[in-house]
């Protein structure tokens, strides 16, 4: 870790944890990313480990009297010959034999400070000098620039006005026994929310249209495990071998798997495009033309530490302190405000953002209101024309077959079946199971043919969807429909009421051609009206649209 200490001089105070004390070194100018500055490093006293993080003011008359921040933190290792995060002993060896042979060669893992460095010891005592390797993280830029504190965010200035607020020393780094990365570990999941908001305790990040997944380092092989179990690191292999190259053992990260159309926005459809190709030449010719990215957002396990309990604030901490970040490999962008976050999201092409609360442990395979999603509101109105049978507590409705009116069609728009809570589910339900029964005679329409007892309704259902159905109102009946297949337009406004109709069949066509007819008996004629409002910016819209395209679903 490095304090940025404002005595008599400014300086920066390096120090090397090992054995459970500081190894410390002046550094008059402070840390350099270009190879050809020489940093002068002068040796002090050991300080104990608990003030690693000390930040605040020193008072005078004190030694080093002064103020002082936490510029920089993360853990590191002896590199020369491989690194050894995930054994602490003969990490701790190696330093001492290489100091005392004076020079020693580190991997940095920190906010600031990432690569490999040197300390190298000159003729005179004490003296070192600190030297940043030539590797991915060289820059000539003038890192000490960045005078912040990576825990507060204040700069040593600012502490003469504003008491700092310490944390114990022990959360500075990830820190804690080594088990084995469970093998079945599953991702955290969010529950549904509003609106965007800006409250004490919460953060807020994008929200990736890609591929959910754990990239996890075990015995050596790197799995990419999505949300179900399967792993991914077959279908993308150059991106497998990146996250490969820069984990450590007994690691997982939490990210998404994102790729980018023409325009540079996140793709769903070109993820899905990118995954399908089967042959090495495919899949090397997409990885040059466009190749995907990995996002990273959490750190559930470093090293074999197991960081579930541990609050989201330092597990993110941590995750933008081991993360080595390349062109494959990006840290996903946290934001306390709310609103702001959106806005950048959805202008950005992101599908929404996500909160999370900053005390909030890892729940792994768990959904918990401690992660909120919010995409962009969008209502419409649509006619519900038949269903489909469910399984287990679902049994007796699967999801809703819904269209809408155009001219003297009732236009098929897609399924629903998500979204319900307990009392809509009873509600819907309920109505559902009072529809006139009916047989699926042939077909196989990816959104009826489990429908073997489908139903359509002497009184139509209109459901309101926002994601997923939330209200639901009974009109006039009409005396049959017609569902095709048809695209909702993103800049479709309206769909007029439909006539009433002598035909007696709802028809489906799927993408072969075949008919699935689901045929009733002729009832009262009436008139249904279905009305079409997006909400949504045309970008958001677009995005709703291809998202139901590509997923046939409205979730």
């Amino acid at each position: 870790m490095v304090q940025q200490h404002s005595a008599r001089r400014l300086h920066y105070d390096f120090r090397l944890e090992c054995e459970g004390v500081l190894l410390s070194w002046a550094v008059p100018k402070g840390p350099a990313l270009d190879p050809s500055e020489k940093r002068l490093a002068v040796q002090t006293e050991d300080h104990p480990y608990d003030y690693a993080s000390f930040e605040g003011v020193i008072p005078p008359g004190q030694y080093g009297a002064g103020e002082v921040i936490v510029w920089d933190c993360g853990v590191y290792s002896p590199d020369e010959g491989g690194t050894a995060f995930d054994d602490r002993a003969s990490a701790e060896s190696r330093v001492r034999h290489d100091l005392a042979a004076g020079k020693l060669s580190i991997e940095l893992r920190g906010t600031k400070l990432k690569g490999s460095f040197a300390l190298v010891k000159t003729r005179e005592a004490k003296q070192w000098l600190l030297i940043k390797h030539k590797d991915r993280f060289t820059t000539t830029h003038d890192v000490t620039r960045d005078g912040q504190s990576v825990l507060s965010g204040a700069a040593v200035e600012d502490l003469v006005a504003v008491p700092a607020r310490r944390i114990p020393a022990g959360r500075l780094v990830p820190a804690g026994p080594v088990v084995s990365v469970p093998s079945k570990l599953a991702p955290m999941l969010a529950e549904t929310g509003d609106a965007a908001f800006t409250r004490d305790g919460w953060a807020w990040e994008p929200k990736l249209d890609g591929y959910r997944a754990l990239a996890i380092l075990r015995e050596g092989k790197l799995h990419l495990r999505s949300r179900r179990g399967l792993d991914l690191a077959a279908d993308f292999p150059a991106l497998a071998a990146e996250i490969a190259r820069q984990a450590v053992e007994g690691t997982a990260i939490d990210g998404e798997i994102v790729a980018f159309d023409a325009s540079g926005r996140p793709s769903f459809g070109a993820l899905q495009q990118r995954a399908q190709l089967k042959t090495a030449r495919e899949r090397a010719a997409a990885d040059a033309a466009a190749p995907v990215a990995f996002f990273a957002f959490d750190l559930p396990f470093f090293a074999g530490v197991d960081l579930r309990e541990a609050p989201y604030v330092d597990r993110r901490r941590y995750l933008a302190q081991c993360l080595m970040p390349s062109p494959l490999v990006h840290l996903v962008h946290a934001e306390r405000d709310g609103a702001a976050m959106q806005q950048a999201a959805l202008a950005t092409g992101f599908e929404g953002v996500i909160a999370k609360r900053e005390a909030s442990t890892y729940h792994a395979g768990r959904r918990t209101g401690d992660w909120l999603k919010v995409k962009p509101v969008r209502t419409a109105d649509f006619v519900i024309g038949g269903y489909s049978r469910g399984k287990g507590s679902r049994a007796a409705l699967g999801s809703l077959l819904v269209g809408y009116w155009e001219g003297r069609k009732l236009k098929y728009a897609s399924h629903v079946g998500s979204g319900f809570d307990a009392k809509t589910l009873k509600l819907v339900g309920e109505r559902c199971g009072r529809m006139r029964r009916i047989r699926l005679h042939h077909g196989r329409h990816a959104a009826v043919q489990r429908a073997r007892d489908g139903g359509l309704h002497g009184s139509m259902i209109v459901a309101e969807r926002k994601y997923a159905v939330l209200r639901v109102r009974v009109e006039e009946a009409t005396s049959a429909v017609v569902f095709e297949p048809h695209a909702v337009a993103a800049d479709e406004a309206a769909v007029h009421a439909g006539p009433s109709l002598p035909s007696l069949a709802l028809r489906v066509e799927d993408r072969r051609n075949r008919t699935v007819e689901l045929r009733r008996a002729p009832h009262a004629r009436g008139r249904l009206a279905a009305h079409i409002a997006p909400r949504s910016s045309a970008a958001a819209t677009a995005g709703w649209r291809r998202n139901r395209q590509m997923r046939a679903s409205m979730t």
